[in-house]
Protein backbone atom coordinates (compact mmCIF):
# COMPACT_ATOMS: atom_id res chain seq x y z
CA UNK A 1 0.00 0.00 0.00
CA UNK A 2 2.74 2.48 0.92
CA UNK A 3 4.76 1.60 -2.19
CA UNK A 4 1.91 2.49 -4.54
CA UNK A 5 1.75 6.23 -5.31
CA UNK A 6 -2.05 5.99 -5.64
CA UNK A 7 -2.60 4.61 -2.12
CA UNK A 8 0.36 5.96 -0.15
CA UNK A 9 -0.38 7.72 3.16
CA UNK A 10 1.67 10.87 3.68
CA UNK A 11 2.32 11.90 7.27
CA UNK A 12 2.33 15.66 6.69
CA UNK A 13 6.04 16.11 7.37
CA UNK A 14 8.91 16.83 5.04
CA UNK A 15 12.69 16.83 5.23
CA UNK A 16 14.38 20.15 4.49
CA UNK A 17 17.31 19.37 2.19
CA UNK A 18 18.91 22.85 2.04
CA UNK A 19 18.40 24.22 -1.44
CA UNK A 20 16.93 21.04 -2.90
CA UNK A 21 13.21 20.28 -3.16
CA UNK A 22 11.83 19.04 0.17
CA UNK A 23 11.59 15.29 0.61
CA UNK A 24 7.99 14.39 1.45
CA UNK A 25 7.77 11.65 4.05
CA UNK A 26 5.21 8.88 4.29
CA UNK A 27 3.60 7.37 7.35
CA UNK A 28 4.38 3.79 8.37
CA UNK A 29 1.69 1.31 7.33
CA UNK A 30 -1.06 1.43 9.93
CA UNK A 31 -1.27 -2.36 9.99
CA UNK A 32 1.93 -2.57 12.04
CA UNK A 33 0.22 -0.94 15.03
CA UNK A 34 -2.57 -3.48 15.53
CA UNK A 35 -4.00 -6.45 13.56
CA UNK A 36 -7.45 -4.83 13.49
CA UNK A 37 -6.13 -2.29 10.96
CA UNK A 38 -5.16 -5.10 8.58
CA UNK A 39 -8.63 -6.58 8.97
CA UNK A 40 -10.14 -3.16 8.23
CA UNK A 41 -7.98 -2.79 5.10
CA UNK A 42 -8.98 -6.25 3.92
CA UNK A 43 -12.69 -5.48 4.38
CA UNK A 44 -12.46 -2.11 2.60
CA UNK A 45 -10.65 -3.71 -0.35
CA UNK A 46 -13.28 -6.43 -0.68
CA UNK A 47 -15.50 -6.04 -3.79
CA UNK A 48 -18.53 -6.98 -1.65
CA UNK A 49 -17.94 -4.18 0.89
CA UNK A 50 -20.89 -1.81 1.26
CA UNK A 51 -20.35 1.02 3.76
CA UNK A 52 -23.05 1.81 6.29
CA UNK A 53 -24.65 5.16 5.37
CA UNK A 54 -24.99 6.29 9.01
CA UNK A 55 -21.32 5.48 9.69
CA UNK A 56 -20.28 7.37 6.52
CA UNK A 57 -22.17 10.42 7.72
CA UNK A 58 -20.43 10.35 11.11
CA UNK A 59 -17.01 9.69 9.57
CA UNK A 60 -17.50 12.61 7.16
CA UNK A 61 -17.82 14.87 10.24
CA UNK A 62 -15.04 13.11 12.14
CA UNK A 63 -12.30 13.21 9.49
CA UNK A 64 -12.01 17.02 9.16
CA UNK A 65 -11.91 17.26 12.96
CA UNK A 66 -9.02 14.81 13.34
CA UNK A 67 -7.19 16.16 10.28
CA UNK A 68 -6.70 19.70 11.53
CA UNK A 69 -4.69 21.04 14.43
CA UNK A 70 -7.24 22.77 16.70
CA UNK A 71 -6.40 25.69 19.02
CA UNK A 72 -6.97 23.51 22.09
CA UNK A 73 -7.16 19.81 22.83
CA UNK A 74 -10.24 20.20 25.05
CA UNK A 75 -12.15 22.10 22.33
CA UNK A 76 -11.47 19.25 19.88
CA UNK A 77 -12.44 16.60 22.44
CA UNK A 78 -15.83 18.27 23.01
CA UNK A 79 -16.62 17.46 19.36
CA UNK A 80 -14.63 14.22 19.10
CA UNK A 81 -16.18 12.28 22.02
CA UNK A 82 -19.83 12.51 20.81
CA UNK A 83 -18.87 11.59 17.23
CA UNK A 84 -16.88 8.57 18.40
CA UNK A 85 -19.79 7.62 20.64
CA UNK A 86 -22.23 7.72 17.72
CA UNK A 87 -19.86 5.72 15.55
CA UNK A 88 -19.29 3.08 18.24
CA UNK A 89 -22.83 3.06 19.59
CA UNK A 90 -21.53 3.68 23.13
CA UNK A 91 -21.01 6.67 25.39
CA UNK A 92 -17.43 7.97 25.25
CA UNK A 93 -16.87 10.07 28.35
CA UNK A 94 -14.15 11.75 30.28
CA UNK A 95 -13.30 9.65 33.31
CA UNK A 96 -11.86 11.41 36.35
CA UNK A 97 -8.81 9.84 37.87
CA UNK A 98 -7.51 9.97 41.41
CA UNK A 99 -3.92 10.09 40.17
CA UNK A 100 -2.05 12.26 37.70
CA UNK A 101 -3.49 10.71 34.55
CA UNK A 102 -6.96 11.25 33.16
CA UNK A 103 -7.72 9.76 29.76
CA UNK A 104 -9.27 12.02 27.12
CA UNK A 105 -12.13 9.56 26.82
CA UNK A 106 -13.10 6.09 27.91
CA UNK A 107 -15.79 3.55 27.10
CA UNK A 108 -16.66 1.49 30.15
CA UNK A 109 -18.73 -1.64 30.66
CA UNK A 110 -20.06 -3.04 33.90
CA UNK A 111 -19.89 -6.84 33.94
CA UNK A 112 -20.77 -8.81 37.07
CA UNK A 113 -20.16 -5.72 39.25
CA UNK A 114 -16.76 -5.13 37.65
CA UNK A 115 -16.02 -1.93 35.79
CA UNK A 116 -14.12 -2.81 32.62
CA UNK A 117 -12.51 -0.27 30.27
CA UNK A 118 -13.26 -1.27 26.66
CA UNK A 119 -11.65 1.71 24.93
CA UNK A 120 -9.34 4.51 25.98
CA UNK A 121 -9.01 7.68 23.91
CA UNK A 122 -5.84 9.76 24.00
CA UNK A 123 -5.81 12.69 21.61
CA UNK A 124 -2.83 14.74 20.48
CA UNK A 125 -3.24 17.83 18.36
CA UNK A 126 -0.05 17.14 16.40
CA UNK A 127 2.63 14.49 16.13
CA UNK A 128 5.44 15.32 18.54
CA UNK A 129 3.33 17.56 20.74
CA UNK A 130 4.53 17.55 24.35
CA UNK A 131 3.86 14.78 26.84
CA UNK A 132 4.15 11.07 26.15
CA UNK A 133 3.16 9.09 23.15
CA UNK A 134 -0.65 8.63 23.12
CA UNK A 135 -0.43 4.82 23.30
CA UNK A 136 1.85 5.06 26.35
CA UNK A 137 -0.44 7.65 27.91
CA UNK A 138 -3.48 5.43 27.31
CA UNK A 139 -1.85 2.39 28.86
CA UNK A 140 -0.89 4.33 32.00
CA UNK A 141 -4.40 5.82 32.20
CA UNK A 142 -5.97 2.36 32.05
CA UNK A 143 -3.52 1.02 34.61
CA UNK A 144 -4.29 3.89 36.97
CA UNK A 145 -8.05 3.47 36.42
CA UNK A 146 -7.89 -0.24 37.20
CA UNK A 147 -5.89 0.46 40.35
CA UNK A 148 -8.36 3.14 41.48
CA UNK A 149 -10.84 2.78 44.34
CA UNK A 150 -13.62 2.02 41.80
CA UNK A 151 -12.09 -1.33 40.93
CA UNK A 152 -9.41 -1.79 43.58
CA UNK A 153 -9.07 -5.34 44.79
CA UNK A 154 -10.21 -6.89 41.51
CA UNK A 155 -6.87 -6.51 39.72
CA UNK A 156 -3.32 -6.88 40.92
CA UNK A 157 -0.49 -4.96 39.27
CA UNK A 158 3.22 -5.38 39.65
CA UNK A 159 5.42 -2.39 38.97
Amino acid sequence: MQKNSNTVTYDGFYADRRGQPPLITIAPPIQIFHPVFQEFSDRIDSPTFEPDEAALSIVSELMPLVSKIPPSEEHALEKLRPLLGCLLGRYVGSVSSTGKRTPDGMVLKVADNYVVPLLTVEYKRAFGEGGCDPSTQASFSVREFLASAQVCGFYVFYA
